[in-house]
């Protein structure tokens, strides 16, 4: 073994706690990273082309569009909805009626949250998925994504943390009201007509086909 190979082996690192932690720890002049966060280059699982776009936009479905008694209109949604979905996998919902007020208490809130020392964030470490309140950092395998969580269960009953302070006291009232029955209503309305139109695109149909033809492939290996 050569005196580099030694020495890369003998390398050891400290799994943060989380991937803010490590942003935080790793020096800025030093490019080591624990092998468990290296993200690994998976071919084919994105459109080059729309990644290489010139404009760099992410795309972005009008909702109003999107049901619009127009046919011209809606025709061009679903077109651009269809091709967002195939090119890149999601996209950015605008005109949807939820109020700005409302967005930016919950992500104001949140950031809150996150910028707490990392030993506070860990009180509210949950032990399973069902728990009511639970920050970690999301892990598949022996891998870890790059990103930080926290769920906390709203219905039928508000759970909250209880720091920062403005996360209960700010939150609360927002997401009471964001997950009222009028506003479930609206949301479970918002998801229908996405569904709607992606299936009208006809890629729903084109991915049930591809599941049924490559069964055993993606289910029985």
């Amino acid at each position: 073994m050569s005196t580099m190979a030694a020495s890369q082996a003998s390398v050891t690192f400290d799994t943060p706690k989380s991937v803010k932690a490590l942003a935080a720890e790793l020096p800025s002049h030093d490019n080591s990273i624990n092998p468990i966060y290296a993200f690994q280059e998976t071919p084919n699982i994105v459109n080059d082309e729309a990644i290489s776009a010139e404009d760099g936009t992410l795309p972005t479905i009008d909702f109003s569009l999107l049901i619009s008694t127009n046919p011209e209109e809606r025709s061009k949604a679903i077109q651009d909805l269809g091709r967002a979905c195939q090119d890149w996998g999601f996209f950015m919902l605008i005109n949807h009626g939820v109020p700005e007020s409302l967005f930016k208490a919950i992500m104001n809130g949140s950031a809150e949250f996150f910028d707490l020392p990392e030993e506070e964030k860990m009180q509210f470490k949950g032990k399973g998925i069902l728990d009511p309140i639970n920050y970690g950092s999301l892990r598949v395998g022996n891998v870890s994504f790059w990103r930080d969580f926290l769920k906390v269960f709203l219905h039928p009953q508000f759970h909250s943390i209880n720091k920062p302070p403005g996360f209960r006291y700010g939150n609360k009232s927002c997401l009471l009201e964001y997950c009222g029955v009028n506003w479930r209503e609206g949301i479970l309305l918002i998801a229908q007509k996405i569904c709607n139109g992606v299936w009208e695109t006809g890629l729903l149909f084109y991915a049930l086909n591809y599941i049924f033809q490559n069964y055993e492939r993606i289910y029985c290996l």
